[in-house]
């Protein structure tokens, strides 16, 4: 009971926030987990580090410098002057998101009902499926804290790992589920959509098809230390340029490393949506997003289909052959990696465009998604 207390009182003062003001119709949302830069009053996600963050190249590009207080949110929104642009920092990692988005949501200052939303990223990448570069529209995301764990100590000598789905006695029964059943991802179609756990959900598949469209010849981030990192990789992907791709997400609190870990995530995701989903990154935010997003959905408050999640892969999963995964650990340190400020540089390359249709086309997007 106290912890329904608590979220009553989270939502009275969300809608209760900036009485008086006049009420803002964003076109877009811009929406960023974490953001370094001191000049924005953040005393860094890492200790003292002061280097951007994933709303740096929005505020400073779209010229959002008026700062808006949310009530119930730990963070203002940044937004232009006419408030036809909007953005906020929504993490670190999953709970925060979910907390931030339903303030933001349901504050009676914005009117949000025919916004579109587009959430970026940093993330991990498969070397089997990904290089360091890639920016990846998302398809589906799929929880991967929802689980059995079994010590691996005392694992079965027959099984892949000791970490499961929950709701399972083993790893990865099939069917997932029955065929043809709601829960059943192969049969989902057309727009945003999550099954009854909340665990999966997939993204308006039209939307992100017309995003990528849009995208897919934008010229990327690339340097001479991004391919020196590529090289140490067997894996003739990992090896490769960068591209403008389709991918889910596998989204899990634990920032975990290493190559059986990398192997578990592909299954994962694989199983979770009944085959169709490839996993592309790693990251610890976006299912905590998506069930904010489904809610506030549900209640009116915003529209579903028109959310877009932008991932740009800043580092591997996973570290080369002979490199243990302890010492990749050291390698790639907080902010360290070779990809994380050309990630950053790769959404907002890669996101403007879909930023500047959508207000420039405004007349006929906010009547319906484009497809």
């Amino acid at each position: 009971m106290r912890k329904l207390g608590m979220a009553a009182a989270l939502i009275s003062a969300a809608l209760s926030s900036n009485a008086g003001a006049a009420v803002l119709h964003p076109k877009v949302v811009i929406l960023g987990y974490f953001e370094t830069s001191k000049a924005y009053g953040e005393k860094g996600y890492w200790g003292d580090a002061d280097k951007p963050g994933e709303l740096h190249h929005w505020i400073e590009g779209l010229n959002l410098k008026r700062r808006l207080p949310v009530k119930g949110a730990f963070n203002p929104v940044w937004a232009n002057a006419d408030g036809s642009i909007i953005a906020m920092k929504i993490g670190p990692n999953s709970l925060h998101p979910a907390v931030n988005l339903m303030a933001l949501g349901l504050d009676a200052n914005f009117d949000l009902s025919h916004s579109y939303w587009l959430i970026n990223g940093i993330a991990g990448t498969s070397p089997e499926t990904g290089t360091i570069g890639d920016l990846i529209w998302t398809d589906f995301v799929v929880n991967g804290d929802v689980a059995h764990e079994i010590d691996a100590r005392e694992i079965p000598a027959d099984w892949p790992e000791g970490y499961f789905p929950a709701g399972r006695t083993r790893p990865y029964p099939e069917p997932r589920v029955a065929a043809g059943s709601p829960e059943d991802v192969r049969g989902w179609t057309g727009p945003f959509r999550t099954n009854r756990a909340r665990t999966v959900t997939m993204l308006n598949a039209s939307l992100a098809r017309w995003a990528y469209r849009l995208t897919v010849r934008v010229a990327l981030p690339d340097n001479a230390e991004m391919r020196a990192v590529r090289a140490e990789y067997d894996q003739p992907r990992a090896r490769s340029v960068p591209e403008v791709a389709i991918g889910s997400t596998l989204s899990s609190e634990t920032f975990w490393l290493g190559g059986r870990l990398d192997a578990w995530a592909r299954r994962w995701v694989a199983y979770m949506t009944d085959g169709r989903g490839t996993f592309r990154t790693t990251e610890t935010n976006d299912a905590g997003a998506m069930v904010a997003l489904a809610a506030l959905g549900r209640a009116g408050r915003v529209d579903p289909d028109r959310v877009l999640l932008l991932r740009a892969a800043s580092n591997f999963d996973m570290p080369p052959r002979g490199v243990p995964a302890s010492e990749q650990l050291v390698r790639e340190g907080p902010q360290s990696f070779a990809g994380y400020l050309p990630a950053l540089d790769g959404l907002y390359r890669v996101g403007a465009p879909v930023v500047h249709e959508i207000v420039r086309g405004w007349p006929t997007y906010s009547k319906a998604p484009p497809k």
